[in-house]
């Protein structure tokens, strides 16, 4: 069977991108085998079509992360992990200073984060890619020109610095673009804590 479904786009600073899609399949009924044995598993094929126009531009990733019955479930995401939520109302997005100590109390939950758990936790992903995306409005010409040593126990992996990473031959890190990148990282941002953590960037609060 087929079926098409609606995946809900966004706009970044390289253009647009789509939201990862969390896809669930059932499977109805019951399978009357001969065999004496129940089989570990049966192979099943999955595939994914993109217009025309899109599929030399937009790769889908399919990732297998059934959770098996011996496995623990994926905790949801908390805002409470993410102190540094909402902003302050004065938090200005054209500022180079508010975007680089966003950056450093992101990095110190990140390296909290990592010295407490033996492995990264559910929300450490997202919080990386929060990171970045201050650093990099911090420091728009990055990795060119200059910025900060980083906390190396901080990769450079992610969805946002991986594409940035990328796309750093294009005119993107000039002078007269920091403004620029800086509102789109802004509206960015808004969006992942909107969806992902379900609480405004900003507090409606005056502290």
């Amino acid at each position: 069977m087929t079926t098409v479904i609606d995946v809900h786009a966004v706009d970044t600073i390289h253009g647009f991108s789509l939201y990862p899609l969390s896809l669930s399949i059932r499977f109805a009924g019951n399978i009357r085998s001969i065999l004496a044995d129940l089989p570990p598993h049966i192979p099943i094929k999955v595939s994914v079509e993109l217009p025309d126009e899109f599929l030399d531009q937009i790769i889908p990733i399919l990732e297998d992360k059934t959770v098996h019955s011996e496995a623990m479930p994926t905790p949801a995401l908390s805002p409470a992990s993410f102190s540094f939520f909402p902003l302050s109302p004065d938090f200005n997005p054209q500022d180079h200073q508010a975007w680089r100590s966003l950056a450093d109390e992101i990095s110190f939950s990140l390296v909290e984060d990592s010295i407490q758990h033996d492995t990264p936790s559910p929300h450490y992903s997202l919080m990386r890619d929060f990171f970045w995306m201050a650093f990099v409005a911090a420091f728009p010409s990055f990795p060119l020109g200059d910025w900060p040593v980083w906390d190396a126990r901080i990769s450079m992996e992610g969805n946002f610095i991986s594409q940035w990473v990328e796309d750093i031959g294009m005119d993107l890190c000039g002078p007269q673009r920091a403004g620029v990148i800086r509102q789109a990282i802004w509206e960015e941002l808004k969006e992942l804590v909107a969806d992902f953590l379900l609480i405004p960037i900003v507090s409606d609060f005056v502290t």
